[in-house]
């Protein structure tokens, strides 16, 4: 492993902290770890990191708080002369798979694509990640469609009358009604085009870094909060925390009223979107 050295000054306080967004926000070549670092330093002092601040830095607040959270997951002496998006793909997994994958991608000289096939071929449950009962319990909705159920629902939570499995295929088939959507995180795109185009259900993802579909679909949702963490249910009955943030997004009317429910001191304020 080719580790990275990084001393941090600690900002004295919040101006100095600003200050320094300022000056990152500024340069030219700023890099995600620049600005997770900062973010995540100001989040942890208990600081102004809200919406308003990432936008008189003229930041976007989704690729700042993505960045973010790969940087809170990464120590600096765990980060490697690989790019940072090597780094947000295995963000989510334990620090010692996390640590082998990275070791592998410099050693083979991988890119991005070839580290995610790697994992998915290795892992086929790596992408099966179920939501907690609370979140549903707070919702206090009954779905009309799971559009990525399991097809072993043991430890599945979601309350909905129809489960669209992998064997199905949901991307495939009529939706309909009010839809729930955990899609998989290695490729979510697909899905967040679905729910932008159907506008009717609560899609939750995570905020990876510089994709353009995460931005696109937060404009398009009615509503959305950020969930800094939340503990899924594993396949083997185990709890996970990803590495990184999420959102929980609402579309129409009616998931934008069920997210208003979400309550929880990781759980970000609920905000609608503005054109």
């Amino acid at each position: 492993m080719t580790e990275i050295q990084i001393v941090k000054v600690p900002y004295v306080d919040e101006a100095a902290w600003l200050d320094a967004g300022r000056e990152i926000a500024d340069r030219e070549r700023r890099t995600p770890w620049d600005i997770g670092d900062w973010w995540a330093h100001g989040v942890q002092r208990g600081y102004g990191t809200g919406k308003a601040t990432v936008k008189a830095l003229g930041l976007d607040y989704g690729d700042v708080a993505r960045c973010a959270s790969v940087a809170r997951a990464f120590e600096s002496l765990r980060r490697r002369k690989l790019s940072f998006a090597h780094h947000a793909e295995v963000a989510a997994l334990p620090p010692e798979q996390g640590d082998a994958w990275l070791d592998t991608a410099e050693a083979e000289g991988w890119n991005v694509k070839d580290l995610r096939a790697a994992i998915r071929e290795a892992d086929p449950t790596r992408n099966q990640w179920f939501t907690p009962a609370w979140l549903f319990d707070q919702l206090g909705v009954t779905f009309d469609i799971d559009v990525c159920a399991p097809e072993d629902r043991t430890h599945a939570a979601v309350p909905a009358h129809y489960y669209y499995t992998a064997a199905i295929d949901g991307l495939a088939q009529d939706w309909h009604g009010l839809v729930w959507c955990n899609p998989p995180y290695s490729d979510p795109e697909a899905w967040a085009d679905r729910m932008i185009e159907h506008g009717n259900g609560l899609l939750l993802v995570h905020m990876p870094n510089n994709a353009h579909w995460a931005t696109r679909v937060q404009w398009a949702a009615t509503a959305a909060r950020l969930i800094q963490s939340m503990h899924f249910t594993r396949p083997d009955g185990t709890d996970q925390r990803p590495g990184y943030s999420l959102m929980l997004l609402a579309f129409g009317d009616l998931a934008a009223q069920a997210l208003r429910n979400v309550e929880g001191e990781r759980v970000g304020p609920y905000w609608r979107q503005t054109p």
